[in-house]
């Protein structure tokens, strides 16, 4: 979560990491480098345990150890059916001059076959086609935000826990990861560098 707790701040600061167009990177602007600065001061005051793994910060959090667990929306049915307490959900907090935060998006794809086949292409897109007109009944189902505006209106929708304290993550606030094919393989390295500065501390400067 370290590489998108880091974007946020520098989204909202007006800037970003990568440009838009996903041709040159971005990650030694000053606002870059003040944003991992202010990370970096939750935890050196104590704000946060920085040895917790995903898991072991959920289970935390479950067990009432953390005040605050920030996380994304797949966490929040599995939070409401097992948290022995009540607890509630926000947008990430606008701390900046920009309102923003990062997001991500699930896709389905069907590849290209070297033998194609139009009744299995047919009906790969017809399933595509429900899961579309569905989306929200997987969004109520996994905690995620529908892929579309009409499955947003719905009372079904906004009535689902929590999804009325989130929901302008996804009309207002989202900014979409970078689209870079190895963004992946990218995030992972932001991680591991992010991390280098709260556990065997790495300059910023440096990072």
């Amino acid at each position: 979560m370290g590489e998108r707790l880091w974007m946020t701040p520098v989204q909202q600061r007006g800037s970003d990491i990568i440009s838009a167009d996903g041709t040159k990177a971005n990650m030694n602007s000053p606002e870059a480098k003040t944003s991992l600065e202010f990370i970096n001061t939750l935890v050196k005051d104590g704000y946060t345990t920085v040895n917790h793994d995903y898991d072991a910060s959920v289970q935390a959090f479950l067990r009432g150890e953390s005040a605050v667990m920030y996380n994304g929306v797949w966490s929040v049915n599995q939070f409401t059916a097992e948290a022995p307490f009540k607890y509630e959900t926000s947008d990430a907090l606008m701390l900046f001059k920009d309102k923003a935060t990062w997001a991500n998006s699930h896709v389905w794809t069907v590849p290209v076959s070297a033998k194609p086949d139009a009744k299995k292409y047919r009906a790969a897109f017809e399933f595509t086609k429900f899961l579309n007109e569905h989306t929200g009944d997987w969004a109520i189902a996994t905690g995620h935000m529908p892929a579309t505006q009409k499955a947003l209106d719905p009372a079904s929708t906004l009535n689902a826990p929590h999804r009325s304290q989130y929901l302008k993550t996804a009309t207002t606030y989202a900014r979409m990861a970078p689209r870079v094919e190895a963004w992946p393989k990218i995030a992972d390295q932001i991680q591991e560098q992010i991390e280098a500065t709260w556990l065997n501390g790495a300059g910023v400067e440096e990072t």
